[in-house]
């Protein structure tokens, strides 16, 4: 696997759902995605606790997750997911291969074909290095069916000089959680920590990070052959600007869209 490929989800599997399950559009999310998705099958990139996952299959999808954290896929599969679930560990920078090295592939032998591919919420940038990002939007073009899609979700970043190399604020998750963080914005590498006070003394969860430009989305994109046709500020179809905070791309082979 890449390099810190584990380590959010490690980091972060015991608490995720309690932290975080009040900070999503999530019924947006999988709204937006099951019309996107037609017939599937979906590929959910960073799969975690199964957040969109489950949801999806309860739309009658068949939905593979990929997730680089046994503890992640432990939660997953604690919750009893459909059938229609399959859970996969590896490494989503060479997804494609860890679908092909766990069977999931089709009839003559190549990569099953998919009609979505989707890495929500800031997962991409977990992806710390710029080789891991650009292998994995390659392996994502390979994964996809003539009509596929790929959408990913991620945070519009500050400009440069606009961005502290070293800050240490309280985390918007509460329960007196502060995050600290340290950033090259020359590699746009970011590494950070939440420290959590408890009863035995401070947990630290650490976390790494590489941050993209929706620009450099679509450079790493383009080199995989595959072109924006819609980009959003939110799951509800709000224009995108360049006040939006974050931003949702779909992506799709060249070629395939008007």
């Amino acid at each position: 696997m890449t390099d810190d490929a584990a380590l959010y989800g490690d980091s972060f599997a015991d608490v995720y759902d309690d932290w975080y399950a009040d900070m999503f559009d999530t019924a947006g999310a999988v709204r937006t995605l099951v019309a996107l998705a037609g017939p599937g099958p979906v590929c959910e990139l960073g799969v975690g606790t199964g957040r969109l996952a489950i949801p999806l299959t309860e739309h009658g999808l068949e939905v593979i997750g990929i997730d680089a954290s046994a503890a992640m896929l432990d939660r997953l599969r604690s919750k009893e997911p459909s059938a229609a679930l399959t859970a996969v560990l590896g490494d989503m920078a060479d997804v494609a291969g860890v679908l092909d090295a766990a069977g999931i592939v089709g009839v003559d032998g190549r990569h099953r074909h998919v009609t979505l591919v989707v890495c929500a919420f800031n997962t991409f940038l977990n992806l710390s290095a710029e080789e891991a990002q650009q292998r994995c939007m390659h392996q994502v073009a390979s994964l996809l069916g003539p009509d596929g899609v790929f959408v990913v979700e991620s945070m519009v970043p500050a400009e440069p000089d606009e961005i502290e190399s070293e800050s240490l604020d309280a985390s918007s998750v509460g329960h007196g959680v502060t995050v600290h963080t340290s950033t090259d914005v020359q590699s746009q590498i970011i590494r950070g920590e939440h420290r959590e006070p408890t009863a035995d003394g401070l947990r630290r969860r650490p976390w790494t990070a590489r941050y993209l430009h929706p620009e450099q989305f679509d450079e790493l994109a383009d080199r995989a052959g595959l072109v924006p046709i819609h980009r959003w500020s939110s799951w509800q179809g709000d224009p995108f600007d360049e006040d939006s905070p974050s931003h949702i791309t779909v992506y799709a082979r060249a070629g395939t869209r008007s």
